[in-house]
């Protein structure tokens, strides 16, 4: 995960865990937990290149 990602992530947790109500809290961590999941299973595919079968690839004119 990029570290901006990651310390804005932080930041938010410190603000759920703020929450006084721990019924409320514990549903936002666990949102947040999900979140972060998500952005781990996906990054890889993120910096990986997308290949897009058939079709051409742009000239350097396209670009």
């Amino acid at each position: 995960m990029k570290f901006v990602t990651e310390t804005r992530l932080n930041l938010l947790e410190r603000l759920i865990r703020s929450i006084p109500d721990p019924e409320e809290r514990s549903y936002a961590l666990h949102l947040l937990n999900s979140i972060r999941d998500d952005i781990d299973r996906n990054y890889a595919s993120i910096e990986r290149p997308v290949r897009l079968g058939g079709l051409p690839r742009p000239s350097a004119d396209d670009r």
